[in-house]
């Protein structure tokens, strides 16, 4: 049953690299992460500025959550890592923390 978990954040890590491919393919905000329905594409100042900062921030966030997923089902499947799990959990929250409060900066700046 743990291991949904790490099955879960690899799925969303890899849905990160999709939306991120999609949009750079389109070149069209798509709903992602980041983008969310409330947005609209006509409100956007800087179509182009914003897909090229999500597209970056996109690859990041999906970069490590994928790798903490990966991490997570080591732990649970093969190795016990116990205090070093533990350390990556912090790093993961503080780093989607960080990756919000740059989503909500990237869209005050282009909306």
């Amino acid at each position: 049953m743990d291991r949904i978990f790490g099955f879960i954040t690899i799925a969303s890590g890899l849905y990160c690299f999709y939306a991120a491919f999609q949009m750079k393919a389109t070149k069209q905000l798509t709903q992602s992460v980041f983008f969310t329905k409330d947005l609209e594409q006509k409100q956007c100042k800087d179509k182009e500025g914003y897909i090229k900062e999500s597209i970056r921030l996109m690859l990041i966030t999906g970069g490590v959550t994928s790798v903490y997923g990966v991490f997570d089902l080591m732990n649970e499947m093969f190795l016990k890592l116990g205090y070093w799990f533990g350390i990556s959990i912090v790093i993961f929250i503080g780093f989607i923390i960080w990756a919000a409060l740059k989503g909500k900066k990237m869209n005050q700046k282009y909306f």
